[in-house]
């Protein structure tokens, strides 16, 4: 079942516990399947991105960095400040927590960890090879007067961001690198609303299209459903799916109906005669295409003006697709090592992950519907400590195995793992799945979801939902 692990072999540790190894070679002699092997590689990349950072330098360059804040520290954050420490003068108080640099060709990005309310930091007392970011909120704070204070050294780097209670929708930011104060692109706030502020001085934020504006109509249903705000999110949002067999073809048809900007689509499986039942659109004509490429063009002909980034069959096009920022990432996988390898990088990267599978049990002379989606947001968890495996014995021993080990159990096909597949059940799932990702972007939904289906033939559909699951402890999210 896609939802419930059944973990193949997956050399996704080994790589992260001896980096000396030469990744692609390892799993191709171990026989993993191609894009199995591009992501685990990307797994491994992304666990790797804080050491290698470290030992570089960043230098500034006309792309103007951005902060990218985890919902669940900015909560922390404000209410430290908000609330702040018994005794302490509200000057004296600041939100503290550690920056993780992250460079691509169209993104200079800090992701933020691990923040706390402390006394404003003196830096000249810190280790000299350091990043953090320190937030003040008051109503008449000055950047000058903060970087006086916080005497960093050249050697450190520093963001600071000054909030005004009176308008929240916006903040001082600058950055504090190589020795002198540059300006920074804003900061993110990645979770429930989904929101951005934008610096004082700044641009305005980004917009999509003008949905109030909307010639043909198009779109006035759904402003009317969700209201103009999160439909200009959806407008000018990216989401990357993993994936594009019977789920993940339905979640891309569906992202394209609510007018999500641009689709980033992976998988390298061609589409079969059995695949046509299920993936709405596509003929037979479109038997023997890669399935991204049969996708994208029936998107293209119902939405021409949709942005579409289809993975090929490089190493290099899944790495740097998967490692770009996205609104939301999705996994429509039956293989929980690409799972875990996605979830990793959603980890490092602080995106939102969106897990989805579906399975059809046999009991007896019936059969049980069985629906999984688990929305995870960057602070919560990731799909090992939300949801876990089914046998956690056995995901153990096939997660540490060294190469050429004996495996447990001998390996099933499709038709042994599960019966079968349903158009109904895929439909039920995916815009379920959908629709918790729309209340977070809505700012209803405020915490990660897990949401179980179970529904026995003949009986009435039963809905188990979770709310926030703390993933303290876990090796791999909080390591």
């Amino acid at each position: 079942m896609s939802g419930v692990s059944t973990l193949r072999r997956n050399p996704v540790a080994r790589c992260l516990a001896f980096p000396g190894y030469q990744t692609g070679t390892v799993l191709a002699a171990a026989g993993i399947p191609k894009i199995l092997r591009h992501l685990t590689m990307l797994a491994y990349k992304a666990r790797m991105t804080t050491d290698m950072t470290n030992q570089s330098t960043f230098r500034p360059s006309d792309q103007k960095w951005r902060i990218i804040l985890p919902r669940r520290h900015w909560e922390t954050a404000c209410r430290g400040l908000l609330l702040p420490i018994p005794g302490s003068p509200e000057h004296e108080i600041a939100a503290v927590g550690k920056l993780r640099p992250w460079k691509d060709r169209n993104r200079c990005e800090f992701l933020v960890s691990d923040v706390g309310i402390e006394r404003l930091p003196d830096f000249q007392m810190a280790h000299p090879y350091t990043r953090w970011i320190v937030i003040r909120c008051g109503e008449d704070l000055r950047l000058e007067e903060t970087w006086q204070r916080l005497r960093p050294r050249p050697s450190q780097v520093v963001a600071v961001v000054l909030l005004d209670p009176r308008r929240m929708e916006s903040c001082q930011v600058e950055l504090f690198q190589d020795g002198s104060v540059q300006p920074m692109g804003g900061l993110d706030i990645i979770g429930s609303g989904m929101y951005s502020l934008q610096p004082v001085e700044g641009s305005p934020a980004e917009s999509a299209v003008d949905v109030t504006n909307d010639d043909n109509n198009r779109y006035s249903r759904l402003v009317g459903a969700l209201g103009a705000r999160v439909t200009r999110q959806l407008q000018s949002a990216t989401v990357t799916i993993v994936g594009l067999g019977r789920n993940g073809s339905v979640m891309a048809s569906n992202f394209a109906a609510l007018g999500v900007a641009h689709l980033r689509l992976i998988d390298n499986d061609i589409l079969l005669p059995h695949n046509l039942d299920a993936m709405p659109g596509l003929s037979a004509d479109s038997v023997g295409k890669l399935k991204t490429l049969a996708v994208a063009e029936r998107l293209r002909a119902f939405r021409p003006n949709i942005l579409i980034s289809q993975i090929e069959r490089t190493t290099q096009d899944s790495l740097e697709i998967l490692q770009r920022r996205s609104d939301l990432l999705v996994t429509c996988v039956d293989n929980d090592a690409a799972r875990f390898a996605v979830s990793q990088v959603a980890v490092g990267r602080n995106m939102v992950h969106l897990d989805v599978a579906t399975d059809l049990v046999e009991q007896g002379n019936a059969t049980r519907l069985i629906g999984d989606i688990r929305l995870i947001v960057p602070g919560d968890g990731c799909v090992c400590c939300i949801g876990g495996v089914d046998d956690q014995s056995q995901a153990l021993y096939e997660y540490s195995a060294p190469v050429g080990a004996m495996s447990r159990g001998q390996r099933r096909t499709w038709n042994e793992q599960r019966r079968g597949s349903l158009v109904t059940l895929n439909g039920m799932i995916v815009n379920t799945a959908i629709q918790h990702w729309l209340d977070l972007l809505g700012g209803s939904l405020r915490t990660s979801v897990w949401t179980k289906l179970s529904w026995p033939s003949g009986q009435s559909p039963h809905f188990d939902t979770v709310e926030w699951i703390d993933g303290e402890g876990c090796r791999f999210c909080r390591p």
